[in-house]
C-alpha cells in the first residue's frame, strides 16, 4: 500500500458521510467502456472513460432490510460489499439536469417526496411494482434459486464486514417456506425479488423468469380508454427509426449493434402471435413499428444491455 493511500485510509475518513467528489472527481477515468462493467469499481486508467465511476452499491431485497434495521438505518456499511463507500454522497445540484429543471424556461415538474420506493431492493422489483403493483412469481422455482438466510435475515457470506454463523445463499427468489432453514419474519415463497433475466428478448444468460400474466398499469389504462406509450432503452431500434437518436442497427439490413442479439420472432401468446399490450415480456408493438422494423432489418434486433432493465410505462395523452 502506498504512503499516500495509507494516509487517506488512516486520516481522511471518519465514521460520517463524506463527499465522493473530493476523492474521485467527475474527470477521473474510472468508468468502463460501453458493454463493460466494473462491479467493484476500477482504479483510474487511460483505457477507461471519464466520469468518476465508483463501485456498484449493493441494492438487494434482503440486504436492504438488514441495512434499514427497523428504521435505525445503521447497517449500511456492514451489510454491503462496498462497505464505507455507502457513506459517500454527491452534490446533485451540480448535475446538468438540476440546472435545467431550475431554469426559467424549464417545464414544471413535481417530486413524489411521499413515496421513496414500493419494495425493498433494487430497480428490478420496484419496476415490477410500478407497472403491476405486485411481485413477479416463479411457481416451483428450483431449490438453487431460493435464498437462504441466517438468523438476522441476511443472505450473503462474501461481504468484508459481515460473517453469518450459518450457511446462506444470496439468490434471485425469496427463501422457501416451511423448511428448517426458513427464518420467521422474512418473506418466503416463490417471489422473484432480485434481478433476473426475462423470458423474452432482450436477455443475457440464465436463469430466466417465466412469463408473467398479471394485470399491469397498461391494462388498467386501456380498460379506462386512456392512451399510453411504452419507452425504454433501444426504442429507436425497436421502432425502426433509422438514424434517430439511439439508433445503433446500421443501414445494411443486418443488425450491427455489437451489444445486440437477434430475435427473429415475437413472443407467442394464446390466441395470437403477439403478447397483449402491457403484459410482461414485450408489449405489443404498433402495426407500423412491426412493419417498419421487419422491412428494414428482417428481424427484431433489440439493443442489448448488460444489465437487464424492466420497461417503463408513461402516459402520453389522456382523454377524460
Amino acid at each position: 500500500m502506498s504512503r499516500s493511500l495509507r494516509r487517506v485510509l488512516t486520516f481522511d475518513f471518519s465514521n460520517q458521510p463524506f463527499s465522493i467528489e473530493a476523492y474521485i472527481p467527475a474527470s477521473a477515468r474510472t468508468c468502463p467502456q460501453p458493454g463493460g462493467f466494473f462491479p467493484h469499481g476500477s482504479l483510474p486508467s487511460s483505457s477507461n472513460l471519464p466520469g468518476g465511476c465508483t463501485a456498484d452499491i449493493v441494492h438487494r431485497f434482503y440486504q436492504e432490510q438488514y441495512q434499514i434495521n427497523h428504521g435505525q438505518q445503521n447497517r449500511y456499511v456492514t451489510g454491503s460489499d462496498a462497505v464505507g463507500l455507502s457513506m459517500g454522497y454527491y452534490d446533485t445540484t451540480k448535475l446538468p439536469i438540476y440546472a435545467y429543471l431550475h431554469n426559467d424556461g424549464a417545464p414544471h415538474y413535481a417530486i413524489a417526496d411521499d413515496l421513496f420506493q414500493s419494495a425493498f431492493g433494487g430497480s428490478f422489483l420496484n419496476h415490477q411494482w410500478l407497472i403491476a403493483a405486485a411481485s413477479p412469481v416463479w411457481p416451483g422455482a428450483p431449490d438453487a434459486q431460493h435464498s437462504v438466510l441466517d438468523a438476522n435475515g441476511f443472505p450473503n457470506a462474501g461481504y468484508p464486514l459481515y460473517h453469518p454463523a450459518t450457511p446462506v445463499s444470496d439468490q434471485r427468489v425469496t427463501q422457501a417456506c416451511g423448511l428448517t432453514t426458513t427464518v420467521a419474519g422474512f418473506a418466503c415463497g416463490d417471489y422473484a425479488v432480485n434481478t433476473i433475466q426475462p423470458a423474452y428478448q432482450p436477455f443475457r444468460g440464465s436463469p430466466q423468469l417465466p412469463a408473467q400474466r398479471g394485470a399491469t398499469i397498461g391494462d388498467e389504462l386501456t380498460a379506462a380508454q386512456i392512451s399510453w406509450a411504452w419507452y425504454s432503452g433501444g426504442w429507436s431500434n425497436a421502432e425502426g427509426d433509422v438514424g434517430a437518436p439511439g439508433w445503433t442497427n446500421g443501414t445494411t439490413g443486418t443488425c450491427t449493434d455489437p451489444y445486440s442479439i437477434p430475435n427473429p420472432t415475437y413472443p407467442a401468446r394464446l390466441g395470437g402471435p403477439h403478447p397483449p399490450a402491457g403484459r410482461a415480456g414485450l408489449p405489443r408493438p404498433r402495426q407500423r413499428v412491426r412493419q417498419g422494423l421487419q422491412a428494414q432489418l428482417g428481424q427484431l434486433c433489440q439493443a442489448h444491455r448488460a444489465r437487464e432493465r424492466a420497461p417503463w410505462l408513461h402516459q402520453r395523452e389522456s382523454r377524460q
